[in-house]
């Protein structure tokens, strides 16, 4: 059983793979470290701003076996009118990346393929990231526009 995290890119932010003979959603979730940070008062801060609300935490998509915590969006069983039927089709299909990245997790050459795809991003980020030519040049474009902007 595994629980996921994961975005549009397939990137997974999170893996838990549950307790062999007590895998269900629920006993994976309450021995899940995903909210360790959390509960710890260690995790980064991360507001999101909705119809003019704030909310301290991220929110994750869930189905609707997952508990109605502050954290999960469930989608509504049925729906009453045309406001929640556009949320449920909007919520159901954001929620099929996740499906998709289980999918992929499945298949080991999308796996082989994910993985050398990632690693290769990596090297070309860091690669960026350690650019000292960008350095210099940056540094000199910054000390021009300060010098002509007295």
């Amino acid at each position: 059983m595994l629980e996921a995290v994961a975005d549009q890119r397939l990137w997974i932010w999170h893996a838990y793979f549950g307790v062999p003979e007590a895998n269900n959603d629920l006993n994976v979730l309450y021995g899940s470290p995903l909210f360790y940070d959390e509960i710890a008062d260690i995790a980064q801060e991360c507001p999101c701003i909705v119809n003019g609300h704030t909310y301290r935490k991220c929110y994750y998509l869930a189905d609707g076996i997952y508990p109605e915590w502050s954290t999960f969006v469930k989608t509504f069983s049925v729906t009453k009118d045309a406001k929640t039927f556009k949320f449920k089709t909007v919520q159901e299909a954001a929620r099929k990346d996740i499906k998709r990245a289980f999918g992929v997790l499945q298949e080991p050459e999308q796996v082989k393929k994910a993985w050398v795809e990632r690693c290769d991003l990596h090297v070309r980020k860091s690669k960026e990231l350690r650019d000292r030519k960008t350095h210099i040049d940056l540094r000199q474009d910054l000390v021009e526009h300060l010098w002509n902007n007295q």
